[in-house]
């Protein structure tokens, strides 16, 4: 299976907050941690700071995503801190940038 078919999966899990198939997409290929996704192409971690289908704040699964992501291979400053910059968006999503904080994102990044 190409990596291609793999990211479109791991896009789909995160939207439907599916804790499990993320681990399992990810663990199975790491180098989704790097791979071209997201905002901006960016990475995977920046597309998990809000809850998109449908839209709402960050629940225990979003948290969850983020910090198996950040303890398995993803980068915290994924496109210039871009997770924290998403998460920042949004006055709802106050728990999602404490954890990005506390996994080492920057609080000036530009």
């Amino acid at each position: 299976m190409s990596t291609n078919d793999e990211a479109a999966k791991l896009k789909q899990a995160i939207d439907l907050n599916d804790l499990a198939r993320v681990i399992a997409i990810m663990a199975r290929n790491p180098e989704l941690h790097r791979a071209p996704l997201g905002y901006g192409k960016d990475g995977p971690l920046t597309w998990v700071p809000e809850g998109r289908v449908p839209w709402e704040p960050p629940g225990p699964a979003r948290l969850a995503f983020a910090k198996w992501m950040i303890e398995n291979g993803s980068d915290v400053h994924q496109g210039g801190d871009g997770p924290l910059m998403r998460a920042a968006l949004n006055g709802d999503r106050i728990s999602m940038m404490d954890l990005l904080v506390s996994h080492g994102a920057n609080v000036y990044a530009a």
